[in-house]
């Protein structure tokens, strides 16, 4: 696919990774431990591939280009993740591909054991993901600038060098690209300090990621309340803190609502990719033109949908409409 950027709404930002998962093992273990359990599985991954992919799926082919690094490496560890963006059709031609006789790395790895509750671990090993630099954005200007015309969105999370990310949003705001941070990747001892205060038109923590950034321990909606109060005071303008079973709180302004998760007819078997499956859906709701508390409520159900799914497994736009209709 060609680096024609007429037709892209959105630009995602952030690490390729290939997911060695190890589904239903009996359980979690600890230091010393050992279980002979599960299966293998191999799939494509990375929280911002994943929500390039998931946003592809949802808006169509040809409107989501994502910016990486991976590296051809000899066990073709980097094409699971790369060729399926294709598959979806995101445009890939941001991407940069190494070589993997002078890195001498692996691409991105994460190591995903999931027990039989579905509650997993994950291990993420970056390999050349550590190489993405700001200097790559560069070569990327008109990208940003058909995107920004397009009224369109950047997706970014924190799997990526911090430079880079900070780079990364000063274009958008150049370019006029609303930003919407996913704060997965998060390092409880690195101040993000410089990358909040880069103009985002919203940010997404889960409750663990929302209590590192503001000391606040997420437990309904009046706490969420008062992280998102924290926040404001860098110039974001939105806050949608998810809660797992609990839901999601959308803090804008003087407003602030609970939302709920859906009621659902089938088993949670793994909670893999859910936060990324919020991310790309409200992405998607807003690129529709959708209100953000509607957006938002679309995206806590698509993400509740995507827990019934062993592994990354895209919600569209379709089953999505279906699924809220019949929970009106």
């Amino acid at each position: 696919m060609g680096r024609k950027t007429n037709k892209i709404l959105s630009i995602i930002i952030g690490s390729l990774n290939t997911d060695i998962i190890a589904a239903g093992v009996s359980t979690l273990l600890g230091p010393g431990e050992l279980t002979f359990s599960g299966t293998a599985q191999i799939g494509p991954g990375g929280k911002s591939r994943n929500i390039a992919q998931m946003l592809a799926s949802y808006i169509g082919k040809g409107k989501v280009a994502m910016i990486g690094r991976t590296v051809k490496d000899p066990f073709h560890l980097w094409s699971v993740p790369f060729n399926s963006l294709r598959k979806y059709g995101v445009n890939t031609s941001f991407i940069t591909i190494d070589s993997y006789k002078k890195t001498k790395k692996l691409p991105g790895l994460a190591l995903i054991p999931v027990d039989t509750e579905g509650n997993n671990q994950i291990y993420v090993l970056p390999g050349v993901n550590n190489d993405f630099l700001p200097e790559q954005l560069e070569k990327c200007s008109e990208l940003f600038q058909s995107v920004g015309s397009n009224g369109g969105y950047m997706g970014i999370t924190l799997e990526l060098p911090l430079d880079t990310a900070a780079h990364a949003l000063t274009l958008a705001k150049n370019f006029g690209v609303k930003t919407v941070l996913d704060p997965g990747g998060i390092d409880a001892r690195t101040d993000y300090t410089d990358l909040l205060n880069r103009n985002l038109y919203l940010i997404k923590p889960n409750e663990h990621e929302a209590e590192l950034l503001t000391g606040i321990k997420i437990t309904g909606l009046d706490a969420a309340k008062d992280a998102a109060l924290k926040l404001f005071r860098y110039g974001i303008q939105h806050v949608l803190i998810t809660h797992g079973e609990k839901g999601s709180y959308l803090i804008s302004g003087d407003s602030a609502a609970h939302i709920p998760v859906p009621v659902i007819d089938k088993d949670i078997i793994d909670t893999t990719g859910c936060g990324d499956q919020v991310t790309s859906t409200l992405i998607a709701e807003l690129i529709n033109k959708n209100s953000l508390s509607a957006a938002a409520e679309s995206a806590v159900a698509a993400g509740t949908i995507q827990a019934t799914r062993l592994g990354i497994q895209p919600v569209e736009s379709s089953e999505l409409k279906r699924f809220m209709k019949e929970n009106e």
